[in-house]
Order: C-alpha cells, then sequence, then structure tokens
C-alpha cells in the first residue's frame, strides 16, 4: 500500500485528468515546458505539509499543499481568455467537487494563483502559465505520518 500522501497526490492526478479531457495532466514534471508542446498541459506537483494541533493520539490531521500549472498557447488576443479557462476548469475539476480517495475523499481548497504571460522576446508564440497552490486535509495514523 502507497504512502498516505502518494496515495493523495496519485488520486488527485488521476480525477484531474479524468476531468480534463483533451488537456494532458502530467505529474511532478521536471523538464521545461515549450510552446512546440501540444498545449494545453497541466503539470501537478507535490507540495509540503504541516501538522495540526489534535487532540487524538491515534491520527494526525495534516494540512497538505499541492501546485497545479497550466500552460497555454493561443493568440495575442485570446491568451488571457485561455488561461483563464484552463484555470477555470482545474479549479471545477479539482475544488468543486470530492476527490475520491479510497473509502473517503480529498477535498481541495485554492489558497493562491499567480499567473504569467511570456514577452514577446522571451516566447515566439504567445504563451502563458499559472501556478495555483492547493490544500487538503489528510489524516494519517500517528506513528509513522504521512510518509507510512
Amino acid at each position: 500500500m502507497p504512502a498516505a500522501r502518494e496515495a493523495a497526490f496519485a488520486a488527485i492526478a488521476t480525477h484531474l485528468a479524468a476531468q480534463l479531457p483533451g488537456v494532458t495532466v502530467e505529474r511532478n514534471r521536471r523538464a521545461l515546458i515549450s510552446p512546440d508542446e501540444p498545449l494545453p498541459i497541466v503539470v501537478l506537483r507535490d507540495g509540503g505539509h504541516e501538522a495540526a494541533d489534535d487532540d487524538s493520539a491515534q491520527l494526525v490531521r495534516y494540512s497538505v499543499e499541492c501546485l497545479v500549472e497550466g500552460f497555454v498557447v493561443e493568440t495575442d488576443a485570446r491568451i488571457g481568455a485561455a488561461l483563464n479557462d484552463l484555470h477555470a476548469r482545474c479549479i471545477a475539476a479539482l475544488c468543486n467537487q470530492p476527490v475520491a480517495f479510497g473509502d473517503d475523499a480529498l477535498w481541495l481548497h485554492e489558497r493562491r494563483t499567480e499567473v504569467e504571460i511570456a514577452e514577446a522576446g522571451d516566447s515566439a508564440v504567445p504563451a502563458a502559465r499559472f501556478v495555483t497552490t492547493l490544500s487538503f486535509d489528510l489524516l494519517s495514523p500517528f506513528a509513522g505520518g504521512p510518509f507510512l
């Protein structure tokens, strides 16, 4: 059985891919995204976590973060609209419904979003990306934490 964190991130990636037909969804991609690739692309990145104070001796509640990065290319006139549309689709897929997680569900919450539209000197085509930080609570047995 995978670690609780791994199982949660895998469930989120599977759910996101199922909710975004026509969009490539990858997890923890290290290679740079090129405007020459078929876009849009969404990359889910594992984030950190913080243990919440809890009185339970059996379970620990962790606030876990993940990053969702979206990449688009479009015309100058439509680049902002294309980026906003992809962002809205990602948030609708992840934050407006539960993500199945074994016998339970994960509820994700948007925390912050940053947007970058490439300058003409940086990209031959109009390209843009957003990075959204999401968080969710994860309960884990006290012994071993979220990695076991």
